[in-house]
């Protein structure tokens, strides 16, 4: 083995490296701050299929977004979309009503990829999203909004700058022909799964969706929280660069649009336990794990999500790939390629400028936000949120 400073170093026992993880799993429950929120028992706005005929995307309706709960949406955006600054809610688990905003940079993935318009103006970015469920009608209906966005977005990136490979997230590194797609994130630590690790090597081989039929022979088992991801089909911005999609899901299992799947599982690992440091997952490798998509047979119900915690994501899509056997959904799953989102579970959610880091909520350090790289105005610029794709060999290192 290598020395350091003289010293012979050894890899650390795997029991040592255990000690981490379990503690990550404790770390990792703060997310649950993301949870349930309390909602009122105010009276329950009833989902539109259609624009409701107002017909011009600005000024239309309510000025207040929380009267605007009280009518059913507008499908174009409209006055309350400008003034709406935080998450609102409104009836109960049953019945009830979430109109929230969402902003640039606010809730990225680990290693996202936050966009930026060519022209450096993010001036006036901004989404929304409205959702009305009934659990005796058995729907949940979506109708997302957003403005100032570029028509036909495209992305490049640079290998080992802002986009790195990832065996076991294999997303694009460029899109040439972009459409938009809004994920639903259910936020907080609810189910976990075993990773397992190369006993000799340290490093990831998969986790239980990987091997189904059990442990591979000579690893290392590891417990960690996995997230769960429901997304909408693709679509366009118009020749304004304004977005208007609405789709409704059955409440008691909420799948992805169009019900292909249930969902797909995400989380942030190290895929080197000896770029482990023990409690200290914000100087770890932590990068994208996601797994294959899962059958409709194991959705659960939207009861679920909204006890334990939801978070929302415009991503930029690669619209060239057609795969007719998913259902409009992409073998990677998503693409790290933020636009605007939020967590609403979260009480306020998220501020315009803000973005909420996942390794702050790791550590338990409150209040986990901090602000968007170069701000939200003129002269922003594209980064990655959050990149903790290697560090050093702790492992390695004399005690």
């Amino acid at each position: 083995m290598p020395n350091v400073e003289g010293v012979t170093m050894t890899r650390r026992s795997a029991k040592q490296h255990l000690l981490w993880l379990k503690t990550a799993l404790g770390i990792l429950g703060v997310l649950g701050l993301v949870g349930c929120q309390a909602r009122g028992q105010e009276k329950v706005g009833l989902a539109a299929q259609a624009d409701d005929g107002c017909g011009s995307p600005y000024g239309c309706g309510s000025s207040d977004p929380v009267q605007a709960l009280n009518v059913p949406p507008h499908a174009t955006w409209d006055a309350a979309d400008d003034a709406i600054l935080a998450p609102i809610w409104i009836g109960n688990d049953s019945q009830g009503s979430l109109y929230a905003p969402l902003w640039r940079g606010a809730f990225p993935g680990l290693e996202d990829y936050i966009y930026t318009p060519a022209n450096g103006d993010c001036r006036g970015i901004k989404g929304t999203v409205r959702v009305d469920w009934d659990s005796t009608a058995n729907t949940v209906n979506i109708l997302l909004k957003a403005h100032n966005l570029p028509v036909h977005p495209v992305v490049q990136r640079t290998e080992g700058v802002d986009w790195f490979p990832n065996t076991f997230h294999n997303a694009p590194k460029d899109i040439a022909v972009g459409a938009y797609r809004l994920w639903i994130i259910q936020a907080s630590v609810t189910h976990k799964t075993n990773f397992y690790y190369d006993k000799n090597t340290l490093l990831l081989q998969g986790s239980d969706f990987d091997f189904p039929s059990g442990a591979p022979a000579n690893t290392i088992p590891v417990p960690f929280p996995i997230f769960k991801l429901n997304n909408s089909q693709v679509f366009q911005a118009d020749a304004q660069g304004r977005l208007s999609h609405q789709f409704t899901l059955p409440y008691n299992q909420v799948t992805t649009e169009g019900g292909t799947f249930s969902s797909a599982f995400a989380t942030f690992v190290p895929h080197d336990l000896c770029q482990a440091a023990p409690l200290q997952p914000e100087i770890s490798q932590l990068r994208p794990y996601v797994t294959q998509w899962q059958p409709p047979n194991l959705a659960t119900n939207w009861q679920t999500f909204l006890q334990e915690g939801i978070g929302f994501d415009i991503q930029i899509d690669d619209n060239s790939i057609q795969h007719p056997e998913l259902g409009g959904n992409l073998p990677y799953v998503y693409s790290g390629i933020s636009v605007a989102g939020n967590v609403v579970g979260m009480k306020g959610g998220v501020p315009n400028g803000q973005e909420m880091s996942i390794v702050q909520a790791f550590r338990n350090s409150g209040p986990p936000i901090f602000p968007v790289q170069g701000g939200n105005g003129l002269g922003c610029t594209p980064y990655l949120a959050e990149p903790h794709v290697t560090a050093p060999l702790y492992c390695q290192m004399a005690h």
